[in-house]
């Protein structure tokens, strides 16, 4: 299994944000599975399971966080298009994309946190272990993909 996670903690708007400062975000997510799965090339796999994370952003708008969900929407498409690829080598590859998670770089939010609670159906933060266990369960053989 490989596992692809690194979070950045960089939030603004489209409109902010200079045109040259895109390149240092967008293609972070996508060099970090690249480099992933070319550290891998070699080895001769017969089966297996790719699990990127990524977040509810990269599918849902949200002001000032132009960047970051860019950065995830990247991951999102990368992660389609790296699960065609390698399906005829039975390799899985998902994504795993959380809401907020109860983390050092969610404390910092202060009185927002409250208000993102009430938003969130189950009215709390996930943690890291929610999403460990997601990922040993794409990463297991109980997920089969015909």
């Amino acid at each position: 299994m490989l596992l692809g996670h690194k979070g950045f903690r960089f939030f603004s708007s489209a409109f902010l944000l200079p045109f040259g400062a895109w390149g240092r975000f967008l293609p972070l997510p996508v060099k970090r599975g690249k480099s992933l799965s070319e550290n891998n090339k070699n080895y001769k796999w017969s089966g297996g399971s790719i699990v990127n994370i990524s977040s509810v952003h990269g599918k849902l708008g949200h002001p000032g966080h132009s960047v970051y969900a860019s950065t995830k929407g990247a991951i999102n498409s990368f992660t389609k298009q790296l699960s065609v690829e390698l399906i005829s080598e039975h390799i899985r590859v998902n994504a795993i994309a959380p809401g907020y998670i109860d983390t050092d770089m969610t404390s910092r939010l202060g009185d927002v946190k409250k208000l993102v609670k009430s938003a969130t159906p189950m009215k709390k933060f996930g943690t890291t272990d929610d999403i460990a266990w997601a990922a040993v369960y794409l990463a297991s053989c109980l997920l089969y993909t015909s």
